[in-house]
This record gives structure tokens, sequence and C-alpha cells, in this order.
């Protein structure tokens, strides 16, 4: 059974030999898969045949052509076999972390620097890149580290560097740019849109002049809808799925019976385990709240138990994959008129988006996709709404949409979506003439994704390893005075003991453990729940043995009463250590007791002790959720440094000699 467009018709894309287009996207948040969705649609429309995919989505393909060894090497890389398929191909990315590629894109990267490729190996490659950056980030967070590691005193702009030293590769792998690169900037006042809309609508233009249509075929006009990506429909139990998988008719029916019965009269989001690649599973062993019910903020001492022994390194993250609660998917399904559809089995395209996981052994349904793998509560992309524009015959709601997809109103779009942090959910229920086909389901609602968490401690005994977390539960009242919770905090409150889950563990760049790195003094500053890595972190340090360099930690927070988070970990280790070698020092900034300080203030007085840290190769390691912080950290360590005038006389010496510390921030 098809899925219709209520009645509209699709646009046909021709298929023109030649004209093809393959967008690959590194992102983190979605931003720049977004981006990518959107060039592979503008691309569609000037009749390109277009994939896109994450980067490490360009596989390996072997050809059994007769080259010679080195050729074999190239052409059995997945960059040579997958980019020459296609007339031209398009990277969008993100930088993330420390300057780092994102995940979705190492591998694909690595296969970029394999030592075997020969120069000019991508030569027949025409592509170009635009990247997603912000220079806040880059200017704050990167200067001193990369400082320390070049060996130099500044000169390196790392703003889109993920972009830029992926664009300088490909050039000189032999690829030739067939249009400028392009980079975004969140600190525009338009965000990222501000310098990508611009660059997009000036790529068309240049696709149309080195591609022009033939005789008889015109642009595909953007209120015309276009053919669907991933098109579902009800599923024929009596027949194969589409992705050739043959399940037992009784059985698939019994089980979605099972899940949405549960589904219905549950006000939590179910215990099914997702079928996530790479995975493994875990039991919420403690779900306890830390800071006061009179706090305003809930912050979560959660820990998890790992029926494994994998190795977890300080500044490791883990990944917890949220559902959404019943009674939002009910709200969804009855606002879409979706009711009679909703529990029956679908049949799902063999091609499913990135980050969408279901068992291909079993029948799902719809209201299993949006319990399980659409987010309907995130804030709506320009994209979400051009689509809603196709799927209403109001012509005031019509004419409203069209405006927030466009350029010249990119004010009132902020203002109704990002600014009031409306929802996907909310929008759809005051635009109420909208119906999304159900054939639309996986086009339009975006993935849902895990939440990263780093991870405070950790213990291993009896093949188990006991996880612990440490989150702030995301909750607060918007311009709109409505009470807005994180989706993943939401999720992460209503969990009770005993919960099974399905977790990710995630490697860090970071390489400042092991007994080398312990042996050398540490200066750990953090605020809020930014202290969890830097915990995991001291007590790798303390493993290896007596012979630990000293260590100061610097915490900031708002009470002393509420959130002086792991203060019993510190006094016990305090206790352990002899000769003052391990210290902290705290700010808390709304005591009412005490003066308001902050943690850079109090970093601000103890100048010798910074000093002296200095000058024993001390490693600074920075964790917290504040750009302003960090910069006001690095402050606050030159204005120690610069309080001795006879070893550092002037501002430059005092620079170099910052530019040479072993400098790492954790900040999100």
């Amino acid at each position: 059974m098809t899925a219709p467009d209520n009645g509209l018709e699709p646009a046909h894309v021709a298929d023109i030999p030649g004209r093809s287009m393959l967008i690959l996207y590194g992102s983190e948040t979605g931003n720049s898969q977004d981006i990518a969705e959107e060039l592979g649609r503008n691309a569609q429309r000037l009749h390109f045949n277009t994939k896109v995919d994450e980067m490490n989505g360009a596989q390996l393909v072997r050809h059994p052509w007769p080259f010679n060894s080195i050729m074999r090497d190239v052409v059995n890389s997945p960059l040579q076999s997958l980019l020459l398929q296609y007339t031209l191909v398009v990277f969008v990315i993100s930088t993330t972390g420390q300057g780092d590629m994102p995940r979705n894109s190492t591998v694909f990267w690595k296969s970029l620097l394999r030592k075997k490729l020969p120069p000019g190996c991508l030569g027949n490659v025409k592509f170009t890149t635009f990247g997603l950056g912000d220079s806040m980030y880059i200017k704050y967070v990167f200067a001193s580290l990369l400082r320390h590691r070049q060996g130099s005193n500044g000169g390196f702009n790392r703003f889109n560097w993920a972009a830029r030293k992926l664009h300088k590769r490909l050039e000189q792998l032999g690829a030739q740019e067939f249009y400028p690169r392009g980079e975004a900037d969140e600190q525009d006042s338009d965000g990222a849109d501000e310098r990508y809309m611009p660059w997009a609508a000036d790529l068309r233009k240049k696709l149309l002049d080195l591609y022009p249509l033939p005789a008889g075929v015109s642009p595909i006009p953007d209120d015309a809808l276009l053919p669907p990506r991933y098109s579902i429909s009800l599923s024929n139990l009596d027949a194969k799925n589409t992705n050739g998988h043959e399940p037992d008719p009784e059985k698939a029916i019994d089980e979605l019976s099972q899940e949405t019965n549960s589904l219905k009269i549950a006000d939590t989001p179910p215990s099914t385990l997702l079928h996530i690649p790479s995975s493994q599973p875990a039991t919420l062993t403690h779900n306890t709240r830390v800071t006061p019910s009179t706090h305003f903020q809930d912050v979560r001492q959660i820990t998890l138990t790992l029926p494994s022994q994998p190795v977890i390194s300080p500044f490791d993250s883990l990944t917890i994959y949220p559902k959404n609660f019943p009674q939002d998917v009910q709200k969804l399904i009855d606002l879409m008129d979706w009711g009679p559809v909703a529990d029956l089995p679908l049949s799902l395209p063999p091609d499913l988006p990135r980050g969408l996981f279901v068992d291909p052994t079993t029948s799902t349904t719809l209201r299993h996709l949006l319990t399980h793998n659409l987010d309907i509560t995130s804030i709506p992309r320009r994209s979400f709404l051009k689509e809603m524009f196709y799927f209403t015959t109001d012509e005031y709601h019509r004419e409203r949409l069209l405006e927030f997809t466009m350029r010249e109103y990119t004010d009132e779009f902020y203002d109704y979506t990002t600014r009031p942090r409306r929802t996907i959910l909310e929008v759809l229920e005051e635009f109420t003439s909208v119906r999304i086909p159900l054939g639309r389901v996986l086009d339009m609602f975006p993935i849902m994704r895990g939440r990263d968490f780093s991870i405070a401690s950790v213990r291993q005994q009896d093949q188990m390893t006991e996880v612990e977390l440490l989150v702030a539960l995301v909750k607060y009242k918007t311009i709109l005075r409505k009470i807005r919770q994180g989706l993943c905090s939401r999720y992460l409150e209503s969990l009770p003991t005993g919960m099974p889950l399905r977790i990710t563990l995630n490697r860090s760049s970071a390489s400042l453990h092991g007994p080398a790195h312990a042996r050398r003094p540490l200066v750990a500053i953090a605020t809020g729940t930014g202290v969890a890595p830097l915990r995991l972190f001291i007590e790798e340090r303390l493993l290896h043995g007596t012979d630990v360099g000293s260590t100061a930690i610097f915490f900031g927070n708002r009470s002393r009463h509420a959130d002086f988070h792991f203060k019993d970990v510190w006094e016990d280790l305090k206790s352990r250590q002899e000769n003052g070698r391990f210290a902290v020092h705290t700010a808390f900034s709304r005591d009412k007791d005490t003066p308001r300080e902050y943690v850079q203030d109090v970093i601000r007085k103890q100048p010798a002790e910074i000093r002296s840290m200095v000058a024993s190769n001390a490693m600074f390691v920075v964790c917290g959720g504040s750009l302003k912080m960090s910069r006001a950290v690095k402050e606050a360590v030159k204005s120690c440094l610069a309080e001795d005038k006879e070893a550092y006389p002037d501002e430059e010496a005092v620079e170099a000699a910052f530019g040479k510390l072993t400098w790492w921030e954790e900040i999100w």
C-alpha cells in the first residue's frame, strides 16, 4: 500500500547523463546535515541526480580493473571509488572539540590521509566545501592550546578549521575546486544563515552556468513538491519487507500489539531497547538528585552498570539515547489524523536515514518511530517549515510558512522558532491546517540524536563496570513564559532504577593520561558539572602510585551548600595527600553569607601557586559550559604571571610563557 502525498503529485526530476552530485556532511549536532540535505534538494530542482550522506558513509568499494599497485591502493579507497562516480562533490562540515572533525567524518578523513595516496589521484574530482564554525570558540579556546602544539606565540587562524584542512587535503590530492568554499560563523547576527544563504544562492547560479539544462527542461520551481527520499508505506505482512527480511506475520502482529498497548497506557517512555550498532547494554542503578529540592537546578548522579569491562580513559564520554513521551506522540498522531494507521506495520525503504535505529528482522509502526527515533520536540529548522508549506491548502498558512524560508524574513524566522524555543509539536499545533502524509515522515522529521555525557568515575570488578555521570537537567522558562525541558533531561528524570538502556562509549582525543603525565603537576579548573571529567582524570592519575604530581583544583559554582559537587571526594583525597600536594580552591557566586566570587577571581588570589605550577611544567585543564569563563580563566592565569616582573617583565614575556603551557579544554 502506497502513501500518497495528500493528493499532490511530486515533480519529475529528469535523468540527465553527466549531471549528478554527492553531498557529504560531517556533523555533531545536525546543523551540517540539515544544510547538506537542503543543498541536495536545491540540486534536485536543477535536475541533478543527488545523494546525501555522512562522510563515513563513503564506503570502500573494490574495483576489478587491472591497475598497478599504486593505483590499486587509490581505487580501493572510499574517496576514489565513490567520489569519481559523481559529476560534483560538495562537503559540508562543522568544527568540533579541539578543532577536530565530527565523529561521523573521522573514518573518511583518515582515508584521505593515507600515505600511499599519490598527489593528483583525485584529479578528476570537482568539489567545493562549506564549513560551519564559531569565531568566538576558536578565539577563546584554541589560541593557547595551538600555540603550545606549534611551539610559537600565535599566528594561527583556526576558525572553521575542519573545513579548511579538508579543503586543503583534497587540493593536495589533485581535486579541483569548481566553486569557492564557504564558511559560516555562528557569531553572525543571523547565525550560520547569514553566510550560508547567499553562498547557496550563488552556488545555484554557478551550477546553471557550468551545467545548463537541455532544451525543454526547466528548473523545478520552489512551490513544486519533490519526490521523497525515504518513502514509507503500510506493510503487507504476507510479503517480504522492503529490506529483504521475512518476518513471521503472527509474531510481528503480536509484538506490535503488545508494544502499542504499552505505549498507549504509559505515562513515561517504554523500556524497549533499540537496535543500535556498536552500542552495549547497561542498567540504571542510581538516579539520585544531588542538589536540594529548593535549588534552582536539578543535578543528578546517574550510575550505569555495564556487564563488561571496556577500556575507559579520562575525558571519554557516554551517549544515552532518549525517547519521546507517549502523550506527546499521541498528540502528534491526533494532529496529523494518523490514528487509523499509527499502529499498523510499516514497510520501510532499504536505504534508511543515518541514525534511524530499527531491527531489520521485525516490523515497526509509526507510533514506534515517533517514540524511539524521530525528534518531535526540537526547535524546527527552516527546512521543516518549508516542507510544511506543501501540505496545507490554507492560503494564510502557506504565505506565512513561505515567508519563514526567505532570506529577507530571517529575523521573523528566529523570532518565531529559536528565540521562544518553539518545538516542532507546538508549531504543528499552531498551523492546524497542515497534514503531513505518512510517506513523508522520514523526510520531514529530524532523527532523534543521542546525548553525550562526560564520565565522572569508573569502578570495575567481577567482570562488571560501574560508570558514574553528573548530569544537570535542562529546565527553564521561555520568553513566552512556558516551562521548557530538554528532551534527554526529561527522559532521564523519568527513569526508574533497574531500567535497561543501550549506551555508546566515545573515545576522547585527549592524551593527557598515563604514568608520564601523572608525574606532572595539574591545575584543574572547572565550573558546574564540568568538574565531572576532572574527577575521572584525577582518579586515573592516582592509580600510578606515589610519584604523582601535585594537584590544584579551582572549582566554581553557585552555592557551597547546594552544588559543591564531589566535595566529599575532594576532602578525602586531600586528607590522604601529604605536604599539601592536593589543594582545593572554591568560588561560589550566589551564597548570601559570602561575597560573590567566580573561579577566575580565586585563581587571581593564588599567584604564587600558579607561577610555581607553570615553572614545574604543570598541565592546565579547563572544563565547563561557558566560553566567557574560558576567556576569563586565561586572563586570570596571565595576570598571575604578570605579577612577577622579574620573571615576566612585560606582556610579551607573559604571552610567551603562556603560549608554552600544556592547556586542554572541554567546553560545551
